[in-house]
């Protein structure tokens, strides 16, 4: 706005300079200029309430609030009252605080409210479209960010997957299917075919539902699209084949391979795909004979009563790039070790692992491929950028004519050439070329997912990650399986990857864990009970447990570097001892 005031105190010394005639025209001019750039911004009427560009970005400010409550101070009721503040009117980001409150609900165990929201936000997606808000966002004025919300594909095909899985906990096995099949065409919205239709959880509980229905053939073909689209990702094909190599060497290893069955993962695995999809994966001969006899079977596969959902990480968020704003970027948060595996025990039974990447929403989000809405953006930022150029270079070649020259009729044309550079650049200013950034807060980066046959009752669970042998932290929760339900879906939020300094209570951890087993190595019998002249992950992690139940004086479930000197100074001394 400062360009624009110089501009007018210009404009009104150079015009004192000529003749009266010449003003009165110069002038008329100008009005007509601003009556025309006027004209072009009138408002079409509107279905929602209208929100101001700095009202709509302070909007998503707060989001970024809700985010940190949601992800790393984990307090979910402060969370759900800032986005219930926002989501009270029915303007152009209520869809996307509807999603965010049916979040906050689910992992609440609040499910009237989670449902409420849930279908609200997916009719509005389905059905609300507001004519004047995407008619402005399309044009050179108006901002994307002030058309009604709708969400990136990822975003649709989660909505339409949470919005299932709360139908078919309440009994609607139709129209959770028909959800999950909606869910796979919001993820067909993509430019990029080869990550078309690849939200490998959405084929999993469609099966479910067809396999609930009767319908086996039907039930096994979405298996088999969970397959191929859990074998896109990267690593988890070459992860299977290796895997299934290892343990088949093991098996033959320790005797005849049908003693020795294949993990409880591989089993599942294989049986999605079958026989000729395991032979297009590289695996073949006998080994391929051996997970063939040991698969599940489609019926198998689907005999689960509960289905655990544990979200885990913080989840996509959007930022903006480009010398106008006019690139969208979406970044992905990546947890700050790898590998990070998840694990529940129910009831103190036995801990079963996770099945991870097959609910990968960071995958989903950083494959979409580009928007049609980006090429327009980039043409925007363009002609904003060349638009300003021209425009101070018509107002420079305007005022040299003006003041080097005394003939009026030059003057005159000089003045008509400021006011025209004048109004270039008011419309180069006038172009929002900023791309949308508003994106779903609540979301993790990865739904990890178990299905569990269970008797009906309180459960008592607790959700554990590891990094590879050494522990994350773990969390102890509850919940109840109904009877009633067809599948009792269980939403739980799993430990935080970043909350309470993380990742350092890891780095921290492993080293005093690694000293403390190398010092405790004359303790043979304690880390190696089986005598086998091997330490396996389940006697260093039983020998971890026991250091850390014996010298974890505060109870806090990890060493402290005093407690650490203690449990060495007992290991030295030949004080290791149940």
């Amino acid at each position: 706005m400062s360009e624009n005031m110089n501009i007018g105190f210009v404009l009104a010394a150079a015009a004192a300079r000529i003749r009266p005639a010449v003003r009165r025209a110069a002038t008329a001019a100008l009005l007509v200029c601003f009556a025309g750039v006027a004209g072009g911004c009138a408002r079409l009427p509107s279905q929602v309430v209208h929100k101001s560009p700095g009202q709509l970005d302070s909007m998503t400010a707060q989001a970024a609030t809700g985010r940190s409550l949601f992800h790393r101070s984990e307090d979910l009721a402060a969370a759900q009252s800032l986005f219930a503040g926002m989501a009270t009117e029915r303007h152009a980001n209520q869809p996307l605080y509807l999603c965010e409150l049916a979040s906050i609900a689910l992992l609440r165990n609040d499910r009237a409210a989670a449902g409420r929201h849930l279908q609200e936000a997916v009719t509005l997606l389905d059905r609300f479209y507001d004519q004047a808000t995407e008619q402005e966002a399309a044009s050179l004025w108006g901002s994307e960010a002030g058309k009604v919300y709708k969400g990136d594909p990822y975003e649709r095909a989660t909505l339409y997957l949470l919005h299932g899985l709360w139908l078919l906990e309440n009994g609607d096995v139709e129209k959770a299917l028909i959800s999950f099949k909606r869910g796979l065409l919001m993820d067909g919205d993509t430019d990029q075919a080869a990550f078309q239709a690849d939200y490998g959880l959405l084929f999993f509980l469609a099966a479910k539902c067809h396999d609930l229905q009767g319908e086996h053939e039907q039930r096994d073909a979405m298996l088999l699209g969970a397959f191929r689209a859990y074998m896109s990702l990267p690593d988890v094909a070459r992860g299977f084949a290796q895997a299934a190599a290892a343990e088949y060497l093991l098996a033959c290893h320790d005797g005849a391979p049908d003693a020795i069955p294949p993990s409880p993962w591989l089993r599942r695995i294989a049986g999605w795909g079958g026989r000729g999809e395991l032979e297009n994966r590289g695996i073949r001969g006998p080994l391929l004979d051996w997970l063939e006899r040991h698969r599940l079977s489609g019926a198998e596969q689907m005999a689960f009563n509960t289905l655990a959902v544990v979200w885990n990480g913080e989840g996509p968020t959007m930022m903006r790039g480009g010398s106008h704003g006019q690139t969208r970027l979406i970044a992905c948060l990546d947890p700050p070790a790898r590998p990070l595996q998840y694990a529940i025990t129910v009831n103190n039974d036995q801990p079963q692992d996770m099945l991870q990447w097959l609910g990968n929403v960071n995958f989903q989000a950083s494959t979409r491929g580009g928007r049609r809405m980006d090429d327009r953006l980039a043409s925007q930022a363009m002609i904003k950028g060349a638009t300003e150029v021209t425009g101070w270079v018509m107002v420079g070649a305007g005022l040299a004519m003006m003041y080097g020259s005394d003939q009026p009729e030059v003057q005159l044309i000089g003045m008509g050439v400021v006011i025209g550079g004048f109004f270039v650049d008011v419309i180069a200013q006038l172009m929002n070329p900023l791309a949308d950034i508003r994106c779903w807060q609540c979301l993790p980066a990865e739904f990890t997912v178990l299905p569990l046959q269970l008797p009906p009752g309180e459960q008592q669970v607790t959700v554990a990650a590891t990094c590879g042998m050494t522990p994350w932290t773990e969390r102890a929760m509850s919940f109840t399986t109904s009877p009633a339900a067809p599948v009792a879906v269980w939403h739980a939020q799993g430990p935080s990857w970043f909350g309470d300094d993380a990742a350092a209570r890891l780095g921290g951890h492993q080293d005093v864990m690694m000293q403390l087993l190398l010092e405790a190595g004359g303790a043979a019998t304690r880390l190696d009970p089986d005598g086998d002249g091997e330490m396996t992950a389940a006697e260093r992690s039983a020998a971890e447990k026991d250091i850390v139940r014996l010298y974890d004086s505060d109870g806090d479930g990890r060493l402290t570097d005093q407690e650490a000197g203690f449990a060495l100074q007992a290991i030295w001394g030949g004080k290791w001892s149940r």
